[in-house]
């Protein structure tokens, strides 16, 4: 009688147990549809906010940025975490295409933040410079503006205000001219120069 008691015992704990942990496992099914669901929503919005955000103009999206700077966000590079998964940028890191400069700032400088070379020039944006103002010195290998010096080489490209080609030759100091180039090691190195009108004298 005692064996029939025990085995009955040993029965009901198996059939209980076996029930119990078919209810887990549904609930945890149940669970992971849920989170699932929740997640394909979320990327829908996120994809439509993203939509959104692109066509605003460049100074509206930064009037975006600068409202949500502080909500939300993981990796204290001033940009919303739902800002960046509707960019597709990554939200735990700063850089997202590890070029040295936030992604906030790249979205401020008209960069692209999930590109580490913007402009495919064969430089990362990290190590690429732009420079405006009255040239103070100029010479066959170098220019200088607002005290900074510039190395000039056989692949600068020089530029009037119309987009013509010019030379070396036809720099003069006190031109106001834009320059844009990239660091190598110690040096700035243009890459070009533009002469315009638009320094404020």
């Amino acid at each position: 009688m005692k064996n029939l008691i025990y085995v009955f015992l040993v029965s009901t704990l198996i059939l209980t147990s076996a029930a119990m942990s078919e209810n887990s496992s549904k609930d945890k099914t149940g669970h992971k549809k849920q989170v699932l669901q929740l997640m394909k929503k979320l990327h829908r919005t996120e994809k439509a906010l993203a939509k959104k955000f692109n066509r605003l103009s460049p100074e509206a999206q930064l009037e975006v940025i600068d409202q949500t700077s502080d909500d939300n966000n993981s990796d204290d590079d001033n940009l919303n975490d739902y800002i960046e998964g509707a960019l597709d940028l990554d939200k735990c890191s700063a850089d997202s295409d590890d070029d040295g400069l936030d992604d906030s700032d790249e979205l401020i400088d008209g960069s692209n933040p999930s590109d580490d070379d913007s402009d495919n020039d064969g430089f990362e944006d990290g190590i690429e410079f732009e420079a405006h103002g009255f040239l103070e010195s100029v010479d066959s290998v170098s220019l200088s503006v607002d005290g900074e010096v510039y190395v000039l080489d056989a692949d600068t490209e020089y530029l009037d205000g119309d987009n013509n080609v010019i030379s070396n030759e036809d720099l003069e100091v006190g031109d106001c001219a834009g320059i844009e180039g990239h660091v190598a090691g110690v040096d700035n190195i243009v890459e070009k120069v533009k002469v315009d009108d638009d320094c404020e004298s």
